[in-house]
């Protein structure tokens, strides 16, 4: 039994030694959506511009208007102007 065991266990490194291994799945391409509070639009961004988009501070470059405006997401839905109306 001992015997069986070592030459099923010998075949099945042997076997997994010579398989190529499977190659990893490429992550499919996203992309970010964006909002301007400068010229109030919002933007997408492909995956591939995601690492060079320029920022400053927390604030990112606004593809449109090229202004240090805009941030990831979507247009806030309420924005405050600050006046509470009774």
């Amino acid at each position: 039994v001992l015997g069986v065991l070592a030459v099923a266990i010998g075949g099945f490194w042997w076997y997994r030694l010579r398989t190529p291994a499977v190659e990893k799945t490429e992550i499919p391409a996203t992309s970010r959506v964006g909002w301007c509070t400068a010229c109030k639009k919002d933007f997408t961004v492909q995956a591939a511009e995601i690492a060079s988009t320029a920022a400053q501070g927390d604030k990112i470059q606004c593809p449109m208007c090229k202004k240090f405006e805009a941030k990831w997401g979507t247009a806030p839905e309420n924005p405050s102007s600050g006046v509470i109306m009774p």
